[in-house]
């Protein structure tokens, strides 16, 4: 049987840690800054999906926006990706961000089963027309609700231009974010 996983494209994965009580995981939170304001087309997400050996792809992504990177809009794009559980292939899971605005995007991937693995995120985005300043704290703009920090690991990614002008986090310096939290 020939396989299309690639053990070599370099992969950074999460575990849920549902079975212990105490750190009880429900997601990943990655938090990207851009060096400018954006306007988001959609962000492309390469994702496992081993889901034999307890990898599957993320059962619902939210993704949220920030001018300042302090406070983030409360109404997020939401995408539930289709399950699949007959090919084993890695995949492309691309969530259509309609053209939402921010200079800092975070994105929560919900755990379907005890692993999360992704190889690649990119963005598609323009440089946004326009003054923006960052949000301030209002009674009508709270703090994005986020998970205690018990429940999340947080990996905070610096985007950087590919030579055709798209943005790109690799694996290489997704990896060293993750690693600079532990």
């Amino acid at each position: 049987k020939r396989s299309r996983y690639f053990p070599d494209r370099g992969w950074v994965g999460w575990k849920s840690l549902q079975d212990n009580a105490e750190d009880n995981r429900e997601n990943v939170e990655i938090i990207f800054e851009f060096d400018k304001v954006r306007e988001f087309r959609d962000v492309n997400i390469y994702a496992n999906n081993q889901f034999t050996r307890g990898v599957e792809l993320f059962k619902e992504a939210r993704v949220y926006f920030s001018i300042g990177g302090e406070y983030y809009n409360t109404e997020p794009v939401y995408h539930l990706p289709l399950t699949d559980t007959i090919f084993e292939e890695p995949r492309n899971v691309t969530i259509k961000l309609h053209r939402r605005v921010g200079r800092f995007v975070k994105v929560q991937l919900f755990f379907a089963v005890k692993w999360i693995m992704i190889s690649e995120v990119t963005f598609e985005s323009n440089e946004a027309r326009g003054n923006y300043t960052p949000e301030i704290a209002t009674t009508s703009a709270p703090r994005t609700p986020s998970p205690t920090p018990k429940d999340t690991k947080v990996v905070v990614v610096d985007v950087q231009q590919d030579e055709i002008g798209k943005d790109v986090a690799t694996k290489s310096n997704a990896a060293e974010a993750a690693d600079s939290t532990d």
